[in-house]
């Protein structure tokens, strides 16, 4: 799958969609109590082998209410940007996401 991008001046510019883009990180995980389990994720890269920067942070909280089933409470972010030179002209696709998160876990 690919798209293409026409500006009224400027030659076809084409990508295909998603980024392979190398990431270090650190994670932290704490068993709260028996129910709780807290976790903090925090990624960044983009060396330019993909994007030109990268990163994702996320909290949240895992409640496991029975042996087999539990809920998961969190906030998350992420940031991603994205250049390409075509004829001169840089096109630049800068997004950023966060907010809540919230799950339903099966546990084995």
């Amino acid at each position: 799958m690919r798209y293409g991008i026409t500006f009224e001046n400027f030659s076809d510019f084409q990508r295909s969609p998603g980024v392979w883009d190398p990431l270090v990180g650190v994670m932290w995980r704490n068993q709260g109590s028996k129910k709780w389990t807290l976790s903090v994720k925090a990624q960044g890269g983009g060396f330019a082998a993909g994007t030109d920067e990268e990163w994702l942070a996320v909290g949240k909280a895992d409640w496991q209410f029975a042996k087999h089933f539990g809920l998961m409470f969190g906030f998350g972010g992420f940031h991603f940007k994205i250049s390409n030179r075509v004829l001169g002209k840089t096109l630049t696709v800068n997004q950023t996401l966060y907010g809540p998160q919230f799950g339903f876990g099966i546990y084995f």
